[in-house]
C-alpha cells in the first residue's frame, strides 16, 4: 500500500515536468526505477525523485536520458554521501550551459568524489592541468558526462551494497 501511494506521488510529481514529451509508460518506468533503486539502495524516493525533477526539466522531459543517469546518480551519491537530488541538480546544470563550470566541479570534489582526476584521465591531461582547464570554462559537458560515467563504473552497485550490510 505505501508503495502504491508513493507509485502515484511520483507520476504526479513526474508528470507535471513531461512537457507533453513522454507518454504514461516512460512516466511509469522511472516511477518504478525510483521505487526499486529506493528499496534495493540507501536513497530515498524524495532524494531520488528530486534528481529525475532537475533532469526531466534539463533534458526537456526526455525520459530515456534521466533513466540513463539515475542508477550513476543513485551509486555515486550512495558511494560520496552527495545527496542524488544534488548530483542530478549538478548535471542539469552541466546540461543546460554545455559546459562543466568550475564552481560545479569544485562541488563534486570537494565532496570527495575524485572528478579531477578522472577529467584528467578523460582528457589525457594531469589533475593539475584538468583544473585548470575547469577554472577556464574548457570542460565541456561531453567531457564531463563521460568523467561521471568513469566514476560511476568505479562505484556501480555500492548503493545496494550498502542497503544489504545496514
Amino acid at each position: 500500500r505505501q508503495v502504491q501511494s508513493q507509485r502515484e506521488q511520483l507520476q504526479a510529481s513526474i508528470g507535471q515536468l513531461q512537457f507533453n514529451k513522454t507518454g504514461s509508460r516512460e512516466v511509469s518506468g522511472i516511477t518504478d526505477d525510483i521505487i526499486k533503486l529506493s528499496i534495493n539502495g540507501v536513497n530515498s524516493v524524495e532524494d531520488l525523485n528530486g534528481a529525475v525533477n532537475a533532469l526531466m526539466m534539463s533534458f526537456e522531459g526526455n525520459s530515456s536520458e534521466v533513466r540513463r543517469w539515475l542508477p550513476l546518480i543513485d551509486d555515486v551519491a550512495a558511494a560520496t554521501g552527495v545527496s542524488a537530488s544534488q548530483m542530478g541538480e549538478m548535471i542539469a546544470r552541466v546540461n543546460e550551459s554545455g559546459v562543466a563550470e568550475s564552481r560545479v566541479i569544485n562541488s563534486l570534489s570537494t565532496k570527495g568524489i575524485p572528478i579531477y582526476r578522472e577529467l584528467g584521465n578523460v582528457l589525457g591531461k594531469t589533475t593539475e592541468e584538468a583544473k585548470k582547464m575547469a577554472r577556464e570554462g574548457e570542460i565541456s559537458a561531453a567531457t564531463f558526462e563521460k568523467a561521471l560515467q568513469r566514476i560511476g563504473k568505479s562505484v556501480e552497485g555500492t548503493s545496494a551494497q550498502l542497503s544489504s550490510s545496514t
